[in-house]
């Protein structure tokens, strides 16, 4: 039996999708490494986490913008999270 990993802080049903409103249009970019695809957030959407990061640590983040700065980071949880299962389904 395979063991497929839980991701992390499970969402409920009910609220599983709500973060992926705050995420634009082309957040995913897909790259080839050792001859696999790789999901990965778009530069343009790096560069958007970067510029809100050092917003955050210099003057604050508006409620949008602290919505905006979570669907990232859950983003990236979620793409991490394939990501090891692709892998995963690879060494099978």
């Amino acid at each position: 039996m395979v063991h497929t990993p839980a991701f992390p802080e499970q969402p409920t049903a009910q609220d599983s999708h709500v973060w992926v409103q705050h995420v634009p249009d082309g957040a995913v970019s897909v790259a080839v490494e050792d001859s696999a695809l790789v999901l990965k957030a778009s530069t343009t959407l790096q560069e958007r986490f970067e510029d809100l990061l050092t917003k955050q640590k210099t003057e604050g983040l508006s409620a949008e913008e602290i919505r905006e700065y979570q669907a990232i980071c859950d983003l990236d949880a979620a793409l991490s999270w394939l990501n090891r299962l692709a892998r995963g389904a690879q060494h099978e």
